[in-house]
């Protein structure tokens, strides 16, 4: 196999937004009898470019993973002894785990080896004040610092480096945070760029949520993770009613405490949220009357409900909800519903935008399942997710048969 060609991969670094150069090599890789590594180029600048739902993805995907599995670690050698595992976007070596002093001590020469706009630092540690002193920092647009557990003193340190205000995605997850490194988060103007924001498990409880909510500085912010942390309804209610935050369209919530009680009428204000993850929350029949009163979650397109505890008297109370009307993709697994609560559901006159509705893992048997035969609400279905137990073959088949085969039965 040839070497990378030098002068191809500095003007590939020089503009790694930029497609042009990436493609120019691939022409030469072909016009050297490197096919593969050419066409593996031109397919993930491909991908980069489509919609999660065009139909060329798919084959191209399998294009894409059939090239990694061949070629991942030849393609990755000019970084081998230097960074661990690589990721590729676009043809080239985009993501990079490293530690973080031998970071510090080969900046220079990763940037001159790959495109790298994606850093996962290891083992911190005393290395934190002098990485944000790196000027190099300012290449990247993604960072990772994932369970080194600094505290407050992490979001601290990089709130003052003068190097990452080109960030556009950051990842601080499992670092004890707490309420407070949020807050030093939501006021640090370094961050202004941040489009993604990734904060989970960090023992964070509404306090952080609020001041979050209310940062003048994340009017960038379209997506933030905040799973596994301390959360309950008013720090959903405040992100999802913010005005401050008005790109924020995707939260992920899973594993917080909305489900719990909290007292007083919903809090006013118009939301944005298309989004919303609230998986694994403790929520009963109670506290998802509670959730589906918020004005704020009038919105949403995607709703995620699943390992609730909603039973048949919760699905009950959320096919009543006019909100459904904007749902295009609605998870229910695992929430204890039978063949009461799947009725009450096909009988909402709310779902016609429906698209995918998981029931999996739920107690449902044929009475349930028989009335989505007849659910006139269901047009736009495309896909149903069943138990494995519980139905027979003939109803499975008559499910099959009623949306035409566009329905796949399982998720």
């Amino acid at each position: 196999m040839i070497k990378e060609n030098p002068d191809f991969i500095a003007a590939i670094c020089e503009a790694p937004e930029d497609d042009a150069p990436r493609l120019i090599y691939a022409d030469w890789l072909d016009e050297h009898g490197e096919e593969a590594r050419a066409e593996f180029i031109r397919v993930q600048c491909a991908l980069a470019s489509l919609e999660e739902n065009d139909p060329r993805r798919p084959m191209l995907e399998e294009c894409e993973a059939n090239h990694l599995t061949r070629y991942h670690s030849q393609w990755s050698e000019c970084l081998r002894g230097l960074a661990g595992w690589t990721e590729f976007r676009r043809g080239f070596i985009e993501t990079i785990n490293i530690e973080s002093r031998r970071f510090l001590q080969h900046a220079q020469q990763l940037f001159e080896l790959a495109p790298i706009r994606h850093v996962r630092l290891l083992d911190v540690g005393s290395s934190l004040n002098a990485l944000i002193e790196c000027p190099l920092l300012a290449k990247i647009h993604s960072l990772t610092i994932y369970a080194q557990h600094r505290g407050e003193e992490l979001p601290k340190a990089l709130a003052s480096s003068p190097y990452l205000e080109n960030l556009t995605s950051l990842n601080l997850g499992r670092n004890r945070l707490g309420d407070r490194g949020a807050e030093i988060i939501a006021t640090a103007s370094h961050f202004k760029n941040l489009v993604q924001l990734d904060l989970r498990d960090n023992a964070i409880g509404d306090l952080g949520a609020s001041a979050l909510a209310e940062s003048p500085h994340l009017k960038a912010l379209k997506s933030l993770e905040l799973g596994r942390n301390e959360i309950g309804r008013r720090g959903l209610e405040e992100l999802a009613r913010s005005s401050s935050l008005h790109a924020l369209t995707r939260v992920g919530l899973t594993l917080n405490y909305v489900g719990a009680p909290r007292s007083g009428p919903p809090l006013a204000g118009v939301g944005h949220l298309r989004h919303l993850d609230l998986s694994g929350n403790a929520i009963t029949p109670d506290s998802i009357l509670g959730i589906i009163e918020m004005p704020s979650l009038g919105q949403l397109e995607y709703l995620d409900l699943s390992h609730n505890e909603l039973g048949n008297t919760g699905a009950w109370a959320l096919s009543r909800w006019q909100g459904l009307s904007e749902i295009r993709v609605l998870k229910l697994n695992s929430n204890r519903i039978g063949d009461e609560g799947v009725r009450s559901l096909a009988r909402s006159p709310y779902l016609t935008n429906l698209m995918e509705l998981d029931l999996s893992e739920n107690p449902i048997h044929d009475a349930g399942a028989l009335e989505l035969l007849s659910a006139a609400s269901l047009a736009q279905l495309t896909r149903l997710g069943m138990p494995n137990l519980g139905l027979t073959p003939t109803t499975r088949r008559a499910l099959q048969t009623r949306f035409r085969d566009r329905v796949s039965l399982g998720m």
